[in-house]
C-alpha cells in the first residue's frame, strides 16, 4: 500500500479541488489526478464526484478516506512511540496561533521548548480558530491553540490550558456612569483600584451591567464572525438592540486602546482589561461568558513527549497569565 497515495486522496478530500491539494505537497494536478484515477481503476470503483469546482467523496469514497486516516494515525503513532522509546527526536512541529494570546505564550515557551528538545523546530502560523482546525483536519498543523467560548464542536483531541472571562468596559467619561446613583459611583471607584489586578488568583467583585443602558453607546469589537462574538451576539439581543459597532478587529488590544481613547465601550478578554483600570470601568457581563484556551491535536494521534512538553509549557504560561476565577456579582446595575 502506498502511504503517499493514501495523503493524496485525504488532500483531495479535505480542499475539495485536486489543484489546492496538489500544492500541498508540491506536484501538479495532472500528477495528483493520475494517482487519483489509477486507483479508482484498481478499485474498479469512483471515489469522487467530480466537477468544475469541487470534487465531492461518494459512499465508496467517504469509507476509503475513513480507514486511510486511521492507517496514517497509526503511522505516526508508531513513529512518536519509537522515537519516545530511543529518546532521539528531530524535526519540526507546525503550531496554528490564535492572535495575541497565542503569540504570547509562543514567545515564552519557545527557549524552553528548544533547550529541552534542540532537534525539534517550531514553525507557527496565526489564523482564525475555523481556519486552524480546517488545517488541522488537513495534516497541514499539528497542533492547534484556540480560543473558544463555547464547547468545542469537532471530535478532536482538546486540552484545557486556561478560562477567563469577557469584560464589558465602559469609559470613564461615558454619560451612563454619571447617571448612576452616587454610592455605586463610588463603590465602582474602589472597585476600579483592587478588581482588575494583575495577580490572578483573585475573585473579582465586579458588578453585572445591564447592557440595555447602552443601547445608544458606540462599540469596538472583534469581527463579527469570530468565535467571540458567537457569545457577545446573543447578549445584545437578549437585551433588545443590536450594537452600533464602530470598530471591528481581530486584536483585543486595539480594540481596548479604542475605548481608552473615550471613544466607546468594547468587551474584551480580561485578561486585556487589567492592563487599562485608569481610563475603563470594567463590568461582568450578563451569564459571565467565558473564554478557553485549548490545545488541540487530531483524533487518534498519540502526542510524543516533545509535543507533551510543548502543551505543558503553554498550560503554565497560560494558568499564570490568563486564567481567571468567575467573578461574582457585587450588585447589578
Amino acid at each position: 500500500m502506498d502511504l503517499k497515495q493514501l495523503e493524496y486522496i485525504i488532500a483531495i478530500a479535505d480542499y475539495g479541488n485536486i489543484s489546492k491539494a496538489a500544492q500541498k505537497f508540491y506536484v501538479t494536478p495532472s500528477a495528483m489526478n493520475q494517482q487519483l484515477l489509477r486507483l479508482e481503476n484498481e478499485l474498479g470503483i469512483a471515489l469522487f464526484v467530480r466537477n468544475h469546482r469541487h470534487m465531492e467523496a461518494t459512499a465508496a469514497g467517504r469509507l476509503y478516506i475513513e480507514n486511510a486516516r486511521a492507517i496514517l494515525s497509526i503511522k505516526q503513532n508508531t513513529y512518536s512511540a519509537l522515537k519516545d522509546l530511543v529518546g532521539q527526536y528531530s524535526g519540526e512541529y507546525r503550531i496554528g496561533l490564535p492572535m495575541e494570546h497565542g503569540m504570547d505564550a509562543f514567545l515564552n515557551c519557545y527557549e524552553p521548548f528548544r533547550k529541552e528538545f534542540p532537534g525539534i523546530q517550531l514553525v507557527c502560523q496565526e489564523g482564525m480558530v475555523n481556519w486552524q482546525l480546517q488545517q488541522l483536519s488537513a495534516g497541514t498543523l499539528d497542533v492547534a491553540f484556540v480560543l473558544l467560548t463555547a464547547h468545542p464542536e469537532t471530535d478532536d483531541q482538546y486540552f484545557e490550558l486556561s478560562q477567563e472571562n469577557l469584560l464589558l468596559g465602559i469609559p470613564v467619561s461615558h454619560p451612563v456612569l454619571q447617571q448612576l446613583p452616587r454610592e455605586l459611583r463610588a463603590k465602582i471607584s474602589v472597585q476600579q483600584s483592587v478588581s482588575v489586578s494583575g495577580d490572578n488568583s483573585q475573585t473579582l467583585p465586579l458588578p453585572t451591567f445591564d447592557l440595555a443602558l447602552l443601547k445608544d453607546a458606540d462599540f469596538a469589537l472583534m469581527r463579527s464572525k469570530s468565535t467571540q462574538r458567537q457569545s457577545i451576539d446573543p447578549l445584545f439581543r437578549q437585551a433588545g438592540f443590536t450594537p452600533r459597532v464602530i470598530m471591528e478587529s481581530t486584536q483585543n488590544r486595539a480594540i481596548r486602546s479604542v475605548a481608552s481613547k473615550q471613544l466607546c465601550c468594547c468587551i474584551v478578554p480580561q485578561t486585556y482589561a487589567m492592563e487599562d483600570r485608569e481610563n475603563l470601568v470594567w463590568f461582568s457581563l450578563p451569564t459571565c461568558p467565558r473564554f478557553t484556551f485549548y490545545a488541540v491535536i487530531k483524533k487518534g494521534i498519540h502526542p510524543a513527549k516533545p509535543l507533551k512538553h510543548l502543551i505543558s509549557l503553554y498550560r503554565e504560561y497560560a494558568q499564570a497569565h490568563f486564567d481567571y476565577p468567575f467573578p461574582f456579582e457585587a450588585e447589578d446595575l
